[in-house]
């Protein structure tokens, strides 16, 4: 289910958007304030904010760039009855609501938003190490879907496309190297990070991967690697 927080000091608006995006199945995060959604945000996997511009004490352009510094890929939607589309956009908001609004216009827009975050296709056999990645996928503010092995990360690249690769080597059917020199040759400006304990000096060296990471790694080499690939 998406993660959407909305913040806006109009407790009305607050708890209307709430109830709207609760029953179009959205996860709902709220607050009334811009430190507070920041709170919120660094503390939840949020997919989509949308915020109001005039609060009191952190406004909405100043809570964007608060965002910005930890995560550059999350979508953020202004909202404001005063502030102009154009200045929304210079300001680095993603999308731009015109208060009042239509009810469907925030649900259309909040799927949209949805639709542009970039993906990464986690493979590994292991759904526990899956679940890490996926952590450090929705953190860093990006979509993430999972293949057990290299046929069906296959059947997903050719079916919906990623933005990145992020791969186990030994896996049944077909492996990590396998799978590295399909992608080689059937997407070739796809970046892959290999993340195993298996691969070696030489399987770097001749299929030549965007990034390696050796197993065990530390969450931060993960997140590093990760956030330089989608640069």
């Amino acid at each position: 289910m998406p993660a959407v927080l909305i913040v806006d000091d109009n407790i009305p608006v607050l708890e209307l958007l709430e109830k709207v995006l609760a029953l179009a199945s959205y996860d709902v995060f709220k607050a009334s304030g811009g430190k507070q959604a920041l709170d919120v945000f660094r503390r939840e996997s949020i997919d989509v904010v949308i915020t109001d511009i005039a609060m009191p004490g952190m406004g909405g352009v100043e809570f964007l760039k608060a965002i910005r510094e930890n995560n550059a890929s999350v979508p953020v939607v202004a909202m404001s009855g005063d502030f102009d589309a154009y200045d929304a956009v210079a300001a680095g908001f993603d999308a731009f609501i015109c208060k009042p609004f239509k009810i469907s216009s925030i649900l259309d827009i909040a799927a949209d938003m949805l639709k542009k975050r970039r993906k990464i296709l986690i493979v590994d056999d292991r759904s526990e190490m899956r679940d890490i990645v996926r952590h450090v996928i929705e953190q860093l503010g990006f979509h993430a879907v999972e293949a057990g092995d290299g046929a069906e990360a296959l059947q997903i690249l050719e079916r919906e496309g990623a933005d990145l690769v992020v791969s186990d080597c030994s896996m049944p059917l077909i492996n990590g190297r396998d799978l590295l020199a399909e992608v080689t040759a059937r997407f070739p400006s796809l970046r892959v990070v290999v993340v195993s304990a298996s691969f070696k000096a030489e399987d770097v060296e001749a299929l030549k991967p965007f990034g390696f990471l050796s197993k065990p790694y530390r969450i931060q080499d993960l997140q590093q690697i990760i956030q330089k690939a989608m640069t």
